[in-house]
């Protein structure tokens, strides 16, 4: 049985603020659209070797997760015969219902 520990980080895009020249007295006017662009990245690491897996995902929830479980799964080899425990923090949706777990991978969260 090996074990794996999971963690995710959120990357984005903020509006980059710039200088803006105004006659002397008047309040510059500088037009800014507020748009935000979010990437997620889901790494598993293995604690004993160091050995890394990482993905990139659109957001994070059970939906998305589910798929990249089933993937770290495939591509390790971890089914029926190999077992696997991933240790997941403690955000909400590690404990959705409508979260897929491939066989042979056992879900441990961190205590608080």
């Amino acid at each position: 049985m090996t074990v794996w520990a999971q963690d995710e980080h959120r990357l984005g895009l903020l509006p980059v603020l710039r200088r803006v020249e105004a006659p002397r007295g008047q309040r510059p006017v500088a037009p800014v659209r507020r748009h935000f662009a979010w990437l997620y990245v889901h790494g598993f690491v293995r604690p004993r070797t160091g050995q890394c897996w990482w993905c990139l995902l659109p957001t994070v929830n059970a939906e998305a997760f589910g798929p990249a479980l089933a993937a770290v799964a495939r591509d390790e080899g971890i089914g029926p015969d190999r077992r696997a425990v991933r240790a997941l923090d403690r955000a909400g949706w590690c404990f959705d219902k409508h979260l897929a777990v491939p066989d042979g991978v056992h879900v441990a969260c961190l205590p608080p």
